[in-house]
């Protein structure tokens, strides 16, 4: 900046002795822009503002030159409304007029209008420069203007500027952050030059996009050819190992991170707590953030984010009570970590002094901060602290109201719960899916079939039925009720059937002894290639069981030792074992108990012995016998009855 003094008209009349006349235009020029500097510089002073803007106005329509000056200096103090209508009042501006404008409206974070100004700029037929493609390129990252970007990177590529290092080093910014990481990709694979910008922008990108190992790939490409990392590198390689995650890797960078000096880096640090927490180790994280005096609330934030998550739920509110001591104001994401903290320790008072805190901060108690406190003092089994929280609420959405709800009715309450599901409605509040599946729950502990058609009316209304988990509650309640038909119905509306749907109506068909549908839906499942998991097996078996079906039993027995996605377990054995008895083929269940995969138990063998005393079975009896005592010598159980087995023989 040019320091002009006060009474400029002493040096103006100095310089009219000056014969050259170009030495005069350069001064008139930079006296002008400095003016404009010291004019604006203190615009604050409002009773200058009128003659700043007439100054602007008159002396810049006769000079080109002294208009862009001008316009500089109004975007720059934020005076756009200035500075567009400026522009406007200019007889001629060419791409220098622009691009402060443009530049200017993107630096305040008004990418729309900058854009806007990009295509009066093509209308005129006024060519871009680099300078003014870069801050294009920024108002569509600003905005995530995804098709603004493609198209001015095909003007970029017809203006022959697709290998200008900054340039190209923005559209791979801009690629990256509006989602399109193949776009980036392909753009930075065509740098001639990549500097640590374009490294880190690409290796940012794939973290964001969830691709730690590509990012970490690049990392390592990065160094294979001898590129520097700077902090930013490093920050978003360590988040790449985070998301893996590769706690190898991480500690690499972070020996890397010393060796560097960018150790003290704040945001390195931060990343680096975040990936040990990620990774699982606590203490290593402790480490790291101990090794500074002075920590960032977002340090804090994950140090306590991250023993919560992993179930430290005492050392979480530990270091909350730590940073307030230190003087460091919470926000929004502390508060939502502790509470997951006090919901592990499961004591209402630690919560209700974290709730006290929150209503004394500045944090606003919002539907996402309101809603984690009514299911920290539900959970908490503080029903009544809940319900005054939800009161409170001003902002009350679908989760609030659903927390709210399934508080009452794991508390045994379903008829508060129905009040409440009431009130949401009259709120015109839409319930989610997760809202009808615990009013669902409730219509079958209540037994409440009439409110249970209601509600399935309520979610065919709202489109919800083909929703798997939705269905899937409906499936259970209908079989629950006895509505097997309806309960098929549903179950074979839904598009994608989870093993929670079939489950139901097995349970459905078990439950209500329908032997001939239960093999149908067996089989389907089989068809299906539905791994049938433990509860599942129990039931059929049960039911198998208790009708007699051999036959049926060992179709699913042979399932269970074929699908390598199942697994028998020795509840299973066990019903197979007294489904075979109950039969008479004890040389089966013989086999069956030499071949398990583990040991069977006494019960297994009692089972065995029980059937030898029911087909009068002596030799296989005293074999069983034999077992049992070696097993339990001082059981009188399987004497009793293997004596009574040998008197009935005889």
């Amino acid at each position: 900046m040019i320091v002009v003094p006060f009474d400029i008209t002493r040096y103006k009349k100095e310089l009219v002795y000056i014969g050259n006349s170009f030495i005069r235009h350069i001064y008139r020029t930079f006296t002008y822009e400095a003016l404009c500097v010291r004019r604006y510089t203190s615009f604050q002073h409002k009773q200058h503002e009128h003659e700043n803007q007439k100054l602007s106005q008159v002396s810049a329509l006769q000079d080109r030159f002294k208009g862009n000056c001008t316009i500089k200096q109004l975007v720059k103090h934020g005076l756009l409304a200035e500075a567009f209508q400026l522009i406007k009042n200019m007889e001629i501006h060419d791409v220098y007029s622009w691009t402060a404008l443009l530049s200017g409206y993107v630096n305040h974070g008004k990418a729309y209008e900058a854009l806007n100004f990009f295509c009066c700029m093509q209308k005129e037929s006024v060519v871009p420069t680099n300078v003014t493609f870069i801050s294009a390129l920024k108002a569509c990252t600003l905005s995530l203007s995804l098709d603004w970007g493609r198209r001015i990177h095909a003007f970029i590529v017809f203006s022959e500027l697709e290998y200008d290092v900054y340039v190209v080093s923005c559209l791979v910014d801009m690629y990256a952050k509006c989602g399109s990481i193949k776009d980036a990709a392909h753009v930075f694979s065509r740098l001639i030059l990549r500097n640590v910008v374009s490294w880190s922008t690409m290796i940012s990108g794939y973290v964001k996009e969830g691709q730690g190992a590509t990012a970490l790939g690049l990392f390592m490409q990065m160094q294979t050819e001898k590129v520097a990392p700077n902090e930013v590198t490093l920050a978003s390689s360590i988040s790449a190992c985070a998301l893996i995650p590769s706690l190898g890797k991480g500690q690499e960078i972070h020996h890397y991170s010393i060796c560097c000096g960018f150790d003290s880096d704040n945001v390195v640090k931060n990343k680096l707590i975040d990936m040990y927490m990620k990774c699982g180790y606590v203490d290593e994280a402790q480490n790291v953030f101990d090794g500074s005096d002075k920590h960032e609330l977002t340090a804090w934030n994950t140090m306590i984010e991250g023993y919560a998550q992993h179930g430290h739920g005492r050392e979480a509110v530990q270091l909350f009570q730590q940073m307030i001591k230190k003087g460091v104001k919470p926000d929004k994401s502390t508060f939502l970590s502790c509470l997951k903290g006090c919901i592990q320790l499961q004591e209402k008072e630690t919560g209700e002094c974290i709730f006290t805190y929150i209503q004394n901060s500045d944090v606003k108690m919002d539907a996402v901060l309101g809603s984690s406190i009514i299911n920290m003092f539900a959970r908490c089994g503080s029903l009544e602290n809940a319900h005054r929280v939800f009161k409170l609420l001003h902002e009350r959405d679908v989760i609030a109201w659903t927390i709210i709800i399934t508080a009452f009715f794991d508390h045994g309450d379903a008829e508060e719960a129905f009040r409440l599901f009431d009130q949401m409605r009259q709120a015109r509040v839409l319930p989610d899916k997760f809202t009808y599946n615990r009013m669902i729950n409730a219509c079958v502990s209540l037994s409440d079939f009439r409110r249970g058609k209601k509600l399935h009316a309520d979610i065919i209304a709202n489109k919800l039925q083909v929703d798997t988990t939705v269905g899937s509650s409906l499936v259970d309640m209908y079989a629950n009720f006895g509505d097997l038909e309806k309960a098929q119905e549903v179950f074979d509306s839904l598009q994608e059937k989870d093993i929670i749907a079939w489950n139901a109506m097995v349970a459905g068909y078990v439950q209500h002894g329908d032997s001939k549908h239960l093999y149908s839906l067996f089989n389907q499942m089989h068809q299906a290639g539905i791994t049938l998991d433990k509860v599942a097996c129990m039931s059929i078996l049960s039911a198998y069981n208790h009708w007699g079906l051999v036959d049926e039993g060992y179709q699913l027995v042979g399932l269970l030792t074929l699908d390598p996605g199942s697994r028998m377990i020795s509840e299973h054995c066990s019903c197979f074992i007294d489904l075979l008895g109950r039969a008479g083929h004890l040389n089966d269940v013989g086999q069956l108990i030499g071949k398990m995969p583990f040991q069977p138990s006494p019960a297994d063998w009692m089972s065995l012995l029980g059937a030898c005393k029911l087909f009068g079975n002596t030799g296989i009896a005293k074999t069983t016998s034999e077992k049992l005592q070696e097993l339990q010598p001082y059981s009188a159980a399987s004497y009793v009855l293997y004596s009574n087995t040998v008197d009935v023989d005889d």
